[in-house]
Formats: structure tokens, C-alpha cells, sequence
């Protein structure tokens, strides 16, 4: 995804490339966090994660920007199958006509249009495809994360397409979780401080701002005539 695709606006003028990324390693590492990210915001009534957040330890051992992910990891295996389930539905489940707290992003922004169909612009790019759990829901939390996932390790993969998926990261991040991030920590841990739910919202919220912040000092942009943007 260049540019052309995703930022018409600018793309008679200004062309984008990525400079100085150890695309192999911080792909992976990256892909790792969000992964785990993803893992932990998935309703527990649909999927036991434990395996797949035990098994982040090894692969976050290199604390991106600074962030131990250990008692993170610690806090959501301590509690029970049962706790969590229910932490979840008081949270995003239960409520008179909206849970208290929306984690679907569409549901967040009072329905705005064009949510659910960027979100689709980008999974059908990149043949990303919804697990039948989330076929409903494109726009649940859960499943942006586990995209920036997909993104991120295929940077760190296919080098054929690897810019394409740098930029788009950079894109969908700055689109859809940048802005949500902080109003999903914020009302988390409004409603429910002691959640676990609460501590991996803003743990989720500095991780987002920290990678973004990295993501845009790595792309640069460059007008046509052979300035810089």
C-alpha cells in the first residue's frame, strides 16, 4: 500500500519512503507486542489466550521503548478464566443500550461514517481475513491489533512488499488507534481501575503513542521535484 492508496490527498506532490528501520528485528519485535496486545484485549468468552501470552515472555524479552511487558503478562495469568470473563462483560458487554465501555471503534465514535469501511479498504489490500469469531465486528479492538501484528512480521519477512507495509502501518495506526487509544485507557480505567482490562489499556495507549512517535521519525517524505517534505 503506497501513497497513491491511502493518501490521494497528497500523492500528486509528495512521495513517502522508510529510512533507518532494522526492518527484520523491529518487525518481529513489534509484531510480538502487538500480538500480545491483541491476545489480551480478545473476549475471553470466545478464546483462552493463556498459551499465546505465556508464550510472549520470550519474544518481548527486548522491552520496546522502555515497556516491560512482565507484569503485564503476570497480572492477566493471575487471574482465573472465570475472573476474566466476568471483568469483560462488566466492562464491554453489559449495559442498557451501549456497554460502558465500547470496544468496537465505530461504536466509540457514535457511528461515524467511513470507520468500518477504511478498516476494510485495508484488510482486503493486505487479503487480511476475519476469524469467523470476529466477522461481525472489524472494528472490535482486538482485532486492529492483531492486524498491526500481521503488518509488522510481514515487514520483518517479505521484503518484496515490506515499504508497503511499513506505510500502511503508519497509516492505520495514525487513522484508527492513535486517537482511540487514549479515550479506551481513559474510560477503562473510569469504570473499572482495578481491571486487569485497565492496566493493559494504558499500557496499550503508551505503547501506541511510543510506536507511532518512532514510526513517523522513520518515514520520510519527499516532494516530487527532489525536496524534502
Amino acid at each position: 500500500m503506497n501513497s497513491e492508496t491511502l493518501s490521494a490527498s497528497t500523492a500528486a506532490t509528495l512521495e513517502r519512503s522508510v529510512d533507518d528501520r532494522d526492518a527484520e528485528l523491529t518487525g518481529a519485535v513489534r509484531c510480538g507486542a502487538y500480538g500480545l496486545y491483541s491476545a489480551l484485549m480478545a473476549s475471553p468468552h470466545d478464546i483462552d489466550v493463556e498459551e499465546q501470552v505465556r508464550g510472549a515472555t520470550n519474544v518481548l524479552g527486548t522491552h520496546p521503548y522502555g515497556i516491560d511487558f512482565t507484569a503485564l503478562i503476570d497480572a492477566y495469568l493471575s487471574r482465573t478464566q472465570t475472573r476474566r470473563k466476568r471483568e469483560y462483560s462488566e466492562l464491554f458487554e453489559v449495559g442498557d443500550s451501549v456497554p460502558p465501555v465500547p470496544i468496537r471503534e465505530q461504536q466509540e465514535f457514535n457511528y461515524l461514517a467511513g470507520i468500518r469501511e477504511d478498516l476494510l479498504r485495508f484488510y482486503d489490500f493486505f487479503e487480511y481475513t476475519l476469524h469467523q469469531r470476529y466477522a461481525w465486528a472489524p472494528d472490535h479492538i482486538s482485532v486492529l491489533l492483531e492486524f498491526c501484528s500481521l503488518l509488522s512480521y510481514r515487514e520483518s519477512t517479505a521484503c518484496e512488499e515490506r515499504m508497503s507495509c511499513q506505510l500502511a502501518q503508519l497509516d492505520f495506526v495514525s487513522r484508527h488507534l492513535l486517537r482511540w487509544a487514549p479515550v479506551f485507557a481513559d474510560r477503562v480505567s473510569t469504570v473499572s481501575a482495578r481491571s486487569v482490562y485497565a492496566a493493559v489499556a494504558r499500557s496499550l495507549c503508551d505503547f501506541v503513542s511510543r510506536d507511532y512517535e518512532w514510526q513517523v521519525s522513520t518515514v520520510v517524505t519527499t516532494s516530487r521535484s527532489g525536496g524534502r517534505g
